[in-house]
């Protein structure tokens, strides 16, 4: 597919990941009262090609972004604009208020069907045009009018931009082109509205940008980004098309976010053995110094190390925040995990709803959409038979060596391993401080009826353990509780036994639409389960 007009990399060679940028459109049914003139509809088509051709200088477009255009398909405006895309090679999203053959049927309020043969037929045409990457139905309602309300509404809520054409003089009807304008304004989305009126015979234009514009540039508008982790990385040489297949770019982007997350997990975990590790160490220090008055040369050097240990702990802590190892760690491993979930979809030609179900922080919102919009764009004609691609899902993302399925076994194994050991430990230290200190009272009531000194310096000892231990259990609690464990173990067991009774049911559907189901609700909840991991992991520190 050709590069997008207005779109030119700024500099040759040197791009970022691809970012979609979804052009909303609306417009009015009729653009000319009575019979059309010859060369009218061509003029009109002419003056909104500059106009989404603008688009790029006048919002700030950069080399990376590209245009995907979300309308109906009704005639008129969204006949006119629908052949623009077509001929500037724009991916377009048709929303439909009803199922095509119903739409296309349809008859209004007065008993007039919405198209005519002859218009029925370019519909058609138009729907199974190859820039077309999505026909989805967006409404359910029983309602005509409720219907082309919905519609509006899904198609400003998954818009960066909205563009509208009217006919001067245009009444607004429910569900209409002017709701369309109320409603953008409303929700603040920047909105272009042309004006097509008559004059010496041809259409005359008056455009209007309900935004802060300033010298042809729209001042306060950003385009949708990327996540600084995502900006870091560059398209391969191979595929540096401004819209680039999803399998050829994804396995950059996991690997790249894989090889963050990893470097940053193991950066956090030593961090916390060293925080809690030196607050120990400092503790049995100091209680050590406090028997030791007498020599000052050991007290002099434990109160350095003490010092030291202190120290270290301390600006371990700090570096830790600084960095915001925990939550970059808990971003770079969603970001892998929504590239393996959007690659096991392979050729399945479905609209991953669970992208905007879930309940992703809002900066992945750009990401995420250009993810969508690039697997509809490569799943439009798929080839092949959808049993094939069931194996393919079952064996590569359940099953293998780094399916899902052994992934949360082995994790939920481990994960109650360190539980059980981090719960020994506090028992073990806490009975032993329980009976360090009764032994030491013991001793305390002993040395009442003056005895010798050795029970002295026992009895030191034990005051020692009576508060390092203490420290000890509550360090096992610390680290467990830093590393997530308790929720970890429970996750990873629900997870795994979904996901083998989620594999019988795969293999046992007996239709495609049947299998597309099971595959959105299987990475709903395994994308959810991360998503929640993230909100855990980007707010736990090392207590």
């Amino acid at each position: 597919m050709g590069m997008t007009e207005g779109s030119e990399p700024k500099e040759e060679g040197l791009r970022g990941l691809p970012q979609v940028v979804h052009l909303g459109f609306a417009g009015s049914r009729r653009l000319f009262d009575g019979v059309v003139p010859e060369g009218y509809l061509e003029r009109v088509e002419g003056y909104l090609a500059e106009v989404i051709g603008g688009l790029a200088g006048e919002l700030g477009f950069e080399a990376h972004h590209f245009l995907c255009g979300i309308s109906q398909v009704a005639i008129g405006a969204d006949f006119c604009f629908t052949r623009v895309l077509a001929a500037k090679g724009i991916p377009q999203r048709i929303f439909l208020p009803q199922h095509r053959d119903e739409y296309l049927n349809a008859v209004g309020s007065a008993g007039v069907a919405d198209f005519s043969e002859e218009e029925r037929r370019e519909a058609m045409r138009l729907l199974d045009g190859e820039q077309v990457i999505q026909e989805r139905v967006v409404s359910e309602a029983a309602d005509r009018r409720m219907r082309f309300e919905g519609t509006n509404i899904e198609i400003i809520r998954h818009s960066d931009v909205i563009l509208c054409l009217v006919r001067e003089g245009a009444d607004g009807k429910p569900g209409g082109t002017l709701e369309m304008i109320s409603r953008a304004k409303a929700w603040n989305t920047p909105l272009l509205t042309v004006t097509v009126g008559v004059g010496d015979g041809g259409p005359v234009f008056r455009r209007e940008w309900t935004w802060n514009l300033k010298e042809g540039k729209a001042e306060g508008y950003e385009p949708p980004r990327h996540p600084e982790v995502l900006r870091e990385i560059v398209v391969p040489e191979d595929h540096r098309e401004l819209m680039p297949k999803l399998a050829d770019i994804l396995p950059t982007v996991k690997s790249h976010a894989s090889s963050d997350a990893l470097r940053r997990s193991g950066f956090f975990k030593v961090a916390a053995r060293v925080i809690i590790g030196t607050h120990i160490l400092a503790t049995m220090c100091a209680v050590v110094g406090l028997k030791l008055d007498s020599w000052k040369s050991a007290l002099l050097f434990l109160l350095l190390l003490e010092i030291g240990l202190l120290s270290w702990g301390y600006f371990t802590h700090y570096r830790l925040h600084h960095q915001e190892a925990a939550p970059r760690w808990a971003l770079s491993r969603l970001i892998a995990e929504i590239c393996r979930s959007a690659l096991a979809l392979g050729k399945l030609h479905v609209s991953p709803e669970y992208l905007h179900a879930l309940p992703f922080p809002a900066f992945l919102k750009p990401f995420l959409r250009t993810v969508e919009t690039l697997h509809l764009r490569d799943t439009r004609r798929r080839v092949g038979d959808w049993k094939e691609i069931r194996e393919q899902y079952v064996a590569g993302r359940l099953r293998g060596k780094g399916g899902q399925i052994t992934f949360y076994e082995r994790e939920a194994a481990k994960a109650n391993r360190l539980l059980g050991i981090a719960g020994k430990t506090f028992e073990v230290c806490s009975r032993l401080a329980i009976a360090a200190t009764v032994i030491k009272m013991v001793l305390v009531v002993i040395l009442l009826c003056d005895v010798g000194g050795g029970f002295v310096v026992t009895k030191g000892l034990l005051g020692m353990l009576a508060v390092v231990l203490p420290v000890l259990a509550v360090a096992a609690l610390s680290l467990a509780a830093a590393n997530d464990l308790e929720a970890r173990a429970h996750t990873f067991e629900e997870m795994g036994e979904f996901l083998l009774k989620q594999e019988k049911r795969l293999g046992a559907a007996m239709s495609e639409r049947e299998y597309a189901r099971l595959v959105m609700e299987t990475e709903t909840r395994l994308l959810g389960e991360t998503v929640n991991w993230f909100s855990r992991r980007s707010f736990t520190g090392v207590a």
